[in-house]
């Protein structure tokens, strides 16, 4: 989409612990925008609740993680009060991670997220919509 010629003023995208490593937004998509002047606008940035879920990070490393980016805000799916309730108090101290930080991570994840199994929306057409699904079909 980027290759068109639009003036895009926001691009959403998944970025998240484990895209670092593995068909990377992060590294391939997030630079492009960054030069151009349009907003990073994260999603996915808990792999739809599996990298809690697994046990692979906490709801903070994942946000601490994304926020150490250059992106303009979190978009977060919150299906209970109870969630959204957390996701405030966690949006309310919340550090961005130190370059440090972000290298252990990325290193302690590494393994796991080289497997693709918690990023589905990459590794298989279930998230794709009807023209996705048909184009693919084929």
């Amino acid at each position: 989409m980027l290759a068109y010629d639009y003036p895009w003023d926001a691009v959403l995208m998944p970025l998240n612990i484990l895209d670092g490593s593995f068909e990377s937004f992060e590294q391939w998509v997030l630079p492009v925008l960054v030069k151009r002047g349009i907003a990073a606008l994260a999603m996915k940035t808990r792999a739809s609740g599996t990298i809690v879920r697994a046990g692979i990070a906490t709801p903070e490393e994942c946000w601490r993680y994304v926020t150490a980016l250059p992106v303009a805000t979190i978009v977060s799916g919150m299906e209970s009060f109870d969630l959204l309730r957390a996701n405030l108090t966690l949006a309310r101290t919340l550090q961005p991670m130190t370059a440090a930080e972000k290298a252990a991570i990325l290193q302690r994840t590494r393994e796991v997220a080289l497997t693709g199994q918690h990023e589905r929306f990459k590794t298989s057409r279930d998230f794709d919509g009807p023209v996705g699904r048909k184009l693919y079909a084929g």
